[in-house]
């Protein structure tokens, strides 16, 4: 009996970094990649020369992802909610009739320059035609000014 459902969930995930760049060999270099934290010096508001949201949503070749919606949102951006949206996916076609496993889409929301606002957590949610689903979190910490010494 074969079944009806997908054969893996789909998921997503996102890299905060400072940039990305492509090789001609279709390779990303990620360049400053920020783990779960970010810490920045300074007063709030305090404008930083960048900071790239990486996401990318994955999903069973059965299963692609037709409609796809990122957002951003959280106290550091302020009122700002930054987002990504690409109304219609085409299905991937692969390269020497050699079979696809995975649907894989890749979105980059450039955020620059980046203005932080208050300290906390940006987030990130993908929305597809049917689920939202979370993609990740980065937490921006403030760090006091470092003192001028005076001589």
């Amino acid at each position: 009996m074969v079944s009806s459902q997908p054969s893996q969930p789909r998921y997503a995930h996102t890299i905060f970094c400072d940039d990305v760049r492509y090789e001609t060999s279709g390779k990303a270099i990620i360049i400053g990649v920020y783990s779960s934290d970010m810490f920045v010096s300074g007063d709030v508001p305090i404008t930083l020369p960048r900071l790239l949201i990486l996401c990318e949503v994955v999903s069973p070749i059965e299963d692609p992802v037709k409609r796809l919606k990122i957002r951003a949102f959280g106290p550091p951006l302020g009122q700002e909610e930054p987002e990504a949206e690409i109304p219609d996916i085409p299905l991937p076609i692969a390269p020497d009739g050699r079979e696809f496993v995975a649907s894989v889409v890749r979105v980059a929301i450039d955020l620059a320059p980046f203005t932080v606002h208050a300290e906390g957590f940006i987030e990130v949610t993908v929305e597809t035609e049917r689920e939202t689903m979370r993609a990740g979190r980065l937490y921006i910490h403030f760090l006091p000014s470092p003192e001028v010494s005076q001589i």
